[in-house]
């Protein structure tokens, strides 16, 4: 019948092991390329994060200003620097005035054509969440408005 050549004793053993350690291989290659990928999704998810959250922080200071204009009708004689807690992300946020206030000609909306006493702010928003290592830093600058009242009486 068969008779086996004594020079091929074990070589279906060692394609065996080829084929395997090939095998091997490619799962290692795939388990690593996967862990990559999550590890990505993840540090992608904590710097969306921390973008909404300082985000936040942004619109907590506008409000502040609008709010206190609205209440009030004249500038804020202190500006807030306050943190929040978002989260697992830390929120600073920071209202300066850079400028002096201004008297300008309004170019847009209901008020355009009349005079306004304009004051310019930056907030600053810093989202951190220190177990993840993401961070953001954003910057606004917010024009607020007061328009004098003489401008609307109608005078005989």
């Amino acid at each position: 019948m068969f008779t086996r050549l004594s020079r091929e004793s074990g070589f279906t053993t060692l394609i065996f092991l080829s084929l395997l350690l090939m095998l091997s291989l490619l799962g290692l290659n795939a388990i690593m390329t996967s862990t990559n990928e999550v590890d990505i999704a993840g540090y992608t998810l904590n710097s969306q994060g921390a973008l909404y959250a300082a985000e936040a922080g942004l619109e907590k200071g506008s409000a502040y200003i609008t709010n206190y204009y609205n209440k009030f009708g004249k500038p804020p004689s202190s500006l807030p620097d306050d943190s929040i807690q978002i989260g697992k992300f830390s929120v600073t946020y920071e209202i300066t005035k850079p400028g002096v206030t201004v008297s300008k000609t309004m170019t847009q909306g209901a008020y355009r054509g009349l005079y306004a006493l304009t004051d310019e702010y930056v907030v600053t928003a810093t989202a951190i969440a220190p177990g993840v290592h993401a961070a953001t830093s954003l910057q606004m600058t917010v024009d607020a408005s007061v328009v004098p009242v003489y401008q609307f009486a109608v005078f005989y």
